[in-house]
């Protein structure tokens, strides 16, 4: 954990402000961002120059349980009050379809006192499932799709590695 985010952790004046930003080709400009506050806030991307403007949203995250099983699933819920979040989904849904391409999701954490720049790591999930009803839209998102990776991920070929003879 950054000292920054355990400073405002410990000291309790200010509470981290959560950021999703869902990034999908078939989303409008690509990119939907909202922030787990209660009016709109701008924030500065960690490559210190791109500043997005994350929509006001009451957002709730399900982080993945501690365990043995290597479940790394995470769970995002954002309110849908105003529909966008539905709509937007929806044209992922179908660009997935059409394409094969997956939407991800990106969290990050800012300071209300420093937008400047997110605190603590940022973290990437590949979006698997998405629900929405009425009032909420649900993204399920996962780390690492351990399904149908070779082990060892990098394999040695001769045509790859020169000077590998085959055996």
């Amino acid at each position: 954990m950054s000292e920054a985010l355990a400073q405002a952790y410990a000291s309790a004046t200010e509470t981290p402000v959560l950021t999703v930003r869902l990034i999908s080709p078939g989303i409008t400009g690509g990119v939907i961002s909202f922030a787990q506050s209660y009016r709109d806030i701008t924030g500065t991307l960690e490559d210190g120059v791109t500043d997005v403007v994350f929509e006001a949203s009451g957002a709730a995250i399900n982080w993945p349980k501690a365990g043995v099983e290597g479940a790394e699933d995470i769970s995002i819920q954002l309110e849908n009050v105003s529909q966008r979040a539905r709509a937007e989904i929806k044209a992922a849904k179908a660009h997935f379809r059409e394409t094969g391409v997956s939407a991800t999701v990106e969290l990050r954490q800012y300071l209300p006192s420093d937008f400047s720049a997110p605190v603590g790591g940022i973290y990437k999930a590949l979006v698997t499932d998405t629900q929405v009803d009425r009032n909420v839209a649900t993204i399920k998102a996962a780390f690492h799709l351990m399904i149908d990776m070779s082990y060892p991920r990098r394999r040695y070929y001769a045509e790859n590695y020169p000077g590998l003879r085959l055996v």
